[in-house]
């Protein structure tokens, strides 16, 4: 190696250094401000760290590496009870304070790999996961009346205003504010059932596709007639950003709706948890 390749190389692992430094004086700094939210509640804790994650990033010999960890984000347990209007309205409420925790998708690759070393050296993986923030465990024997239909609950979702915001409803602040983003409702609600609430971040890399695109892709590879944008089998689609319930299962379907590869927006999904497994999501420990 000449002398000036050599300077360059010895400048390069001087500014890496240097950031890898500096990143660590930071978070020497924020760790009293976690464990501060922390103290008045985990969902509060989460945000910060969400918030201070995608504020604070550094580039780093021509890498753009964020800083910071989401461990403060842990799922939460909850035990649903009541009539079909309490549960829909718990649902929905457990939907909004997820979007709300996940800085109402403000940024893209919220999950990315955060791993200074690899991303330097080029391992980033560069995929989107998802986050569980609650289950909701039906623990009743029975729902009075009869289970909640996708379709019922996707409803009610869009026409209950959301009381924190005045003017919105539920399926607008996740469409509307912050993000945009999109709702989807993946199965029928049953009594002693769990279901996840599941925020999936929007990928950094735009596809040009959109959900309609991802649904009836996954349709015709089940070889389904599928209508998203008036209704249909497999549910409907509306509003800018998207949002759907789905009439039926398929591990196409599904695997389109949680590619993380091909997400053109953030979103929020309430279905059971085998379902949300079939669909290939990577609830990531955060630890």
């Amino acid at each position: 190696m000449n002398k000036k390749g050599m300077e360059l190389t010895l400048t390069k692992l001087g500014m890496i250094m240097f950031g890898i430094v500096s990143l660590i004086v930071v978070l020497l700094v924020m760790s009293p401000l976690y464990s501060s939210f922390e103290e008045k509640g985990s969902e509060n804790a989460c945000r910060a760290q969400v918030v201070a994650k995608t504020g604070l990033k550094f580039n780093i010999a021509g890498e753009e590496i964020a800083l910071g960890t989401l461990d403060a984000c842990q799922t939460t347990d909850h035990e649903v009870r009541g009539s079909k209007e309490k549960i829909m309205s718990q649902l929905s409420s457990m939907s909004a304070r997820c979007w709300w925790m996940m800085n109402e998708a403000r940024q893209d690759d919220l999950f990315e790999d955060p791993k200074i070393l690899n991303k330097l050296l080029g391992f980033d993986r560069n995929k989107n996961g998802c986050f569980m923030c609650y289950t909701a465990h039906i623990k009743q024997k029975n729902i009075v009346g009869g289970n909640i239909e996708a379709e019922d609950m996707f409803n009610y979702f869009q026409d209950t205003n959301y009381p924190k915001i005045k003017g919105l409803s539920y399926l607008d602040y996740i469409q509307e504010y912050g993000g945009p983003g999109a709702f989807g409702v993946l199965d029928q609600i049953e009594a002693d059932n769990i279901y996840g609430v599941v925020y999936l971040s929007k990928s950094k890399d735009e596809s040009g596709a959109g959900w309609a695109d991802y649904i009836a892709g996954g349709a015709v590879g089940l070889g389904i007639a599928c209508t998203v944008v008036t209704g249909g089998v497999c549910g409907v689609l509306i509003g800018g950003a998207g949002s759907f319930y789905l009439g039926f299962h398929g591990a196409d379907l599904l695997n389109n709706i949680f590619n993380p590869e091909e997400r053109d927006v953030s979103s929020i999904m309430i279905g059971k948890l085998d379902t949300i497994r079939q669909g290939g999501c990577d609830v990531k420990d955060f630890s």
